[in-house]
C-alpha cells in the first residue's frame, strides 16, 4: 500500500496516480508543498470570508432588531448570511484540518 503525499489518501501498490491527480513515483514533495499552500490559502480566503459574512449578517439582525423594538414591528433575520458564513468558516477550517494531517502523515 502506497499514500499519497498529497491528499494522504493510501492506494494499492499497483496503482500509477491516486484520486486527486498525484503521480506515484514522479510528482516531488516540492509540487506537493506547493499544492498544499494553495490550498492552505484557498481556505484562508474561505475563512475570511465566512466571518465577514458571519459579521455582517448578525450586524444587519441587530440592527434590524433595535429598529423594530424602538418603532415597532417586526425585524429581519439575514438567514443566508448568517449560515453561509458559519458554512465558510466550518468548510475552511476542515480544509486546514485535511490538510495538516496529509502533512503529518508525508512526514
Amino acid at each position: 500500500m502506497q499514500t499519497c503525499l498529497r491528499c494522504g489518501l493510501i492506494s494499492p501498490d499497483q496503482s500509477q496516480q491516486c484520486q486527486c491527480g498525484f503521480v506515484f513515483g514522479v510528482d516531488d514533495l516540492r509540487s506537493v508543498a506547493g499544492d498544499h499552500a494553495r490550498a492552505r490559502g484557498s481556505a484562508r480566503a474561505y475563512l475570511w470570508g465566512g466571518m465577514a459574512m458571519l459579521v455582517v449578517g448578525v450586524g444587519v439582525l441587530v440592527a434590524s432588531y433595535l429598529t423594530a423594538a424602538e418603532h415597532g414591528g417586526t425585524f429581519f433575520v439575514p438567514s443566508g448570511f448568517v449560515f453561509g458564513g458559519i458554512y465558510f468558516i466550518v468548510r475552511s477550517l476542515l480544509r486546514m484540518r485535511a490538510i495538516r494531517d496529509a502533512e503529518e502523515s508525508r512526514d
